[in-house]
């Protein structure tokens, strides 16, 4: 059931509110005169779907999601993204922030083969898992990677964080990718792409881990 929309973030009632959000939490500046799509909404408990379309057209677009925390009790515990892998610039990209003063642990994971029993067709076959962290200056530097997330003791490792956040299951020594990792405040993206150049639809996921 739909919760809330938006289609030119400009013509929303509540635009300067957005704006403001906007600033406070370190989002960019957008045009009140472009076609971008915002919205700020308080959400109960539960899982919910950000669906991006073109109205009229296809593109690439970013989709962005910032937690304005109200009530301490309440906190954003996992975010995840399903898109076409493409290759080169047409990889999927997750961006994330670490804020604080203290390294938040976290479950990273490329899903493509552990798609197919959800139906999902077109699953990249074999996902890789990058971590960068952007440094100061726009100079990168890899933080974690993953290919095969059962191999390096990951098949008994792995099962029990999965399990403690509410991540479904991956099949037994499949091709999917996952990490977990500690990462010190700061920016970072979850690049994922094709062994091997391969193109599909993949499932990149983020989890808090307590």
């Amino acid at each position: 059931m739909p919760v809330g929309g938006n289609n030119n973030w400009g013509d929303s009632t509540n635009v300067q509110q957005i704006e403001e959000k906007a600033a406070a939490l370190g989002a960019f500046p957008l045009d009140r005169r472009g076609l971008d799509a915002a919205l700020f909404t308080g959400l109960p408990p539960g899982a919910y779907t950000a669906q991006v379309s073109g109205k009229t057209t296809i593109g690439v677009a970013l989709v962005e999601l910032y937690e304005d925390r109200l009530d301490p009790a309440l906190r954003l515990v996992n975010v995840s993204a399903r898109a076409p892998v493409g290759t080169g610039g047409d990889i999927l990209i997750a961006g994330l922030y670490v804020d604080g003063n203290a390294p938040k642990r976290l479950l990273l994971r490329a899903v493509g083969p552990s798609l197919i029993p959800y139906a999902v067709t077109g699953a990249l076959a074999n996902p890789q898992l990058i971590v960068t962290q952007i440094l100061a200056g726009g100079a990168t530097a890899v933080a974690g990677t993953n290919d095969d997330w059962w191999t390096c003791g990951g098949a008994t490792s792995l099962p029990p964080v999965f399990s403690s956040v509410g991540a479904f299951p991956l099949l037994a020594q499949s091709a999917d990718a996952a990490l977990v990792i500690s990462l010190t405040p700061g920016r970072y993206t979850v690049q994922v792409s094709g062994a091997g150049n391969t193109t599909g639809v993949a499932l990149v996921e983020i989890y808090e881990v307590p």
